[in-house]
């Protein structure tokens, strides 16, 4: 028959989800709450709409407020964009999440975040940055590059730091290539 060549539509308001069928091992507080469409042929159908939580913790940063959109086909959930309040600034991420083993490959980005609450190091101001994640439930590695405009690195004044950095989990993230632009 045409059974393969029948289609679908329908809408899907998920308010209570659990954060974990999507996400397996990053804790997230409160629901998935999905509002979406499934669309497509019947053998193949594509899920596609918006998402929101209320928390989510990779290693030791919390994000918070998490809102975005994504689509879904086959093992692959594509996050289109999404975008939450992490150290008191702003964090996107884009990319794509593997559901059945829990792997992921995001690039993300982040701005205005205080930097104090991102390394124990003496270091101030405002950082933003710019990077790639990858990884699963069991090992999350973050790795990119850095600013922080306007700050101070222990006891000097700065205009800009720069440098680029790799997070292995929770532990604190190791920098390379600093730059220094001192106020003249």
């Amino acid at each position: 028959g045409k059974n393969g060549q029948q289609t679908m539509q329908f809408a899907l308001d998920l308010p209570g989800g659990d954060p974990a069928a999507l996400l397996p091992g990053a804790p997230a507080t409160g629901p998935l709450a999905v509002r979406a469409t499934l669309a497509g042929p019947v053998l193949a159908p594509v899920l596609a709409g918006r998402f929101s939580l209320a928390g989510l913790q990779f290693g030791d940063l919390a994000v918070s407020g998490i809102a975005g959109e994504f689509s879904y086909a086959g093992q692959t959930l594509n996050l289109l964009g999404a975008t939450g309040g992490m150290a008191g600034g702003t964090v996107s991420a884009a990319g794509e999440l593997y559901p059945d083993t829990g792997g992921y490959a995001l690039s993300v980005s982040g701005r205005a975040l205080d930097s104090t609450q991102l390394t124990k190091k003496e270091v101030r101001g405002p950082l933003s940055l710019m990077g790639l994640a990858v990884g699963d439930a069991a090992a999350a590695v973050v790795q990119g590059s850095f600013q922080i405009s306007g700050g101070k690195a222990y006891g000097v004044s700065f205009r800009t730091l720069s440098g680029n950095f790799v997070k292995r989990g929770a532990a604190e993230a190791e920098v390379s290539n600093l730059a220094l632009q001192t106020e003249l």
